[in-house]
């Protein structure tokens, strides 16, 4: 059975292993993005997306540093 995806960053074509299902992650061949497996029928892929907790303080921190 073939699962071919189209990735929603640059467009490329391809196809997804056999081994992989629904939350799984794999990478674009053409943008070497990390992306998530939303659904499997039709094939969705969505960009994995990882936010920390300490960027997100430190740019806090460093505008309210620079307003003052």
């Amino acid at each position: 059975m073939s699962r071919k995806v189209r990735c929603p960053l640059c467009g490329e074509t391809f196809e997804l292993g056999e081994d992989l299902e629904q939350g799984d992650t794999t990478s674009c061949p053409g943008c070497y993005e990390e992306l998530r497996i939303v659904t499997l029928n039709p094939p969705r892929l969505e960009e994995v997306v990882e936010y920390s907790e300490e960027e997100g303080e430190g740019e806090e921190e460093n505008n309210y540093e620079e307003e003052y």
